[in-house]
């Protein structure tokens, strides 16, 4: 297998199969486990930049990349494993899920740390449109509705937009209304489908206590809303172990469930290690469903999506002292099926929207696996 491949990981018992297979003949994949395609290695799309942020397009043909440590934009054709287009914005931004892709077609990018969002449109990849201006206390990550007429930018302020005339339909402080002051309370956002209601991630702390710690929490604004309604935990502090804080999020494809991640692994010292993980909670009330992957020293869970048809949950792990694993878990029962990995440190997730393929981002590669098919 050629350097520039992945390897994958089965907790199943074909392992001496696999290597036999491998000296028989150059063999591009590696052979089924126990009869199904898990997660088969594709190609990798090989970058100049160390990609942190993808995002693929609603019609599958195209996988855009962006970087922290630079405000070039990469536009990559995925079928002809091509890059295809670049352009530059003003500044590069710090966070590793800035970019969103609307189901028209429309693609939010974070110009810089001012606040400024543009939207390009994969159609035709015309001047973009600008949204927002300088002082909006910073663009930090964005999502789309599910009807592709909203969209929510995350910052020190939540802006929701109309996509059809970039009109600045409300605008909440968060840092005063919602987080007592702490400015980079909040990480990660996503709509309901099928509503312009919104889940925001971020931090709180544990109790009314002085002297709680600050862990992952979850809010729910309603669309007619000017403040959250709702807040519920998605982790616990439970000493010895360090408080876990939330970075990312994923909304399953019915609006019944939400997925967490958090550093995991992360700590040390009085508080000691962050040893939870991913936690599926019920929206309706907040209850938890599953830690499928808590006390197995995963890293940080940059990546987290389910599947379009919510089959899987897929889980992406980042850290430099991990083994860059991305977890492919049942989105029903939250069991392991598998797990691959990836040649560095894992920075974004990315599903092709017909749920046939998924991409990471690690180092400058793109790497791409496929999917089993529905049965």
């Amino acid at each position: 297998m050629r350097a520039n491949e992945t390897t994958r990981r089965f907790r199943s018992p074909g392992v001496w199969m696999w290597i036999l297979a491998i000296t028989l003949c150059a063999c591009r994949s590696a052979p089924r486990a126990d009869g199904d395609s898990w997660a088969q290695p594709q190609f990798d799309l090989v970058d100049h930049m160390p990609v942190t942020s993808i995002a693929w397009s609603p019609d599958g043909r195209y996988i855009v990349a962006a970087s922290t440590q630079g405000n070039q934009i990469h536009v990559w054709d995925v079928p002809r494993r091509k890059f295809v287009l670049g352009f530059e914005r003003s500044a590069s931004v710090a966070d590793f899920r800035e970019l969103s892709w609307g189901p028209s077609g429309d693609l939010a990018i974070c110009d810089g740390n001012f606040g400024t969002v543009k939207l390009y449109n994969s159609r035709d990849w015309s001047q973009p449109r600008v949204l927002g201006s300088d002082g909006d206390r910073a663009c930090w990550t964005s999502a789309f509705s599910s009807d592709g007429r909203e969209l929510a930018v995350l910052g020190g302020l939540l802006r929701v937009y109309s996509v059809t005339d970039g009109h600045l339909l409300r605008v909440i402080d968060l840092v005063k209304e919602v987080s007592h002051g702490m400015p980079f309370a909040f990480k990660a956002i996503g709509y309901l489908p099928g509503t312009h209601d919104l889940l925001i991630g971020g931090d709180d702390f544990d109790s009314p206590d002085p002297h709680s710690q600050l862990t992952g929490h979850i809010w729910i604004l309603n669309a007619t809303e000017g403040l959250p309604h709702r807040e519920f935990a998605a982790y616990r502090y439970e000493p010895p172990n360090a408080p876990a804080q939330l970075i990312s999020l994923a909304i399953s494809p019915d609006g019944r469930m939400v997925a967490t991640g958090t550093m995991t692994g992360a700590g040390a010292g009085q508080l000691g290690n962050v040893t939870a993980a991913v936690h599926i909670l019920r929206i309706a009330d907040g209850s938890l469903l599953g830690t499928p992957l808590d006390g197995r020293g995963v890293g940080y869970q940059q990546g987290i999506q389910f599947t379009p048809d919510g089959r899987y949950l897929l889980v992406a792990l980042g850290g430099i002292k991990t083994t860059h694993d991305i977890d492919v878990l049942d989105g029903k029962t939250f069991q392991q099926l598998a797990t691959v990995h990836a040649a560095s440190t894992v920075y974004g997730l990315a599903i092709q929207p017909d749920g046939s393929r998924f991409a990471v981002c690690a180092g400058s590669r793109i790497h791409i696996w496929s999917l089993p098919p529905p049965h």
